[in-house]
């Protein structure tokens, strides 16, 4: 590649902005009765490709702690 064609580009990609912020991700509330022990685990599939799964109401907690933090924290999550 010739500097002036990398040059080129560098240049011309210092000036892409997004041009408009992602649409806001829909949040609900889920609420599950007492399963058998044997249940599969719910799988929670958040941005940046971080997964949770929930095998227990004790884990069901904790991911909503993460969740919420997560919504304080960060733009992640829109405010509700």
């Amino acid at each position: 590649m010739k500097y002036s064609t990398l040059a080129n580009w560098v240049k011309g990609s210092r000036g892409w902005k997004r041009s408009k912020p992602p649409p806001p991700l829909p949040l609900l509330e889920a609420v599950a009765e007492s399963a058998p022990a044997a249940a599969l685990p719910l799988v929670l599939q958040l941005p940046g490709g971080v997964r949770l799964e929930v095998a227990d109401q004790a884990q069901a907690a904790l991911a909503a702690m993460v969740v919420r933090a997560l919504e304080e924290s960060c733009s992640v999550f829109p405010a509700a």
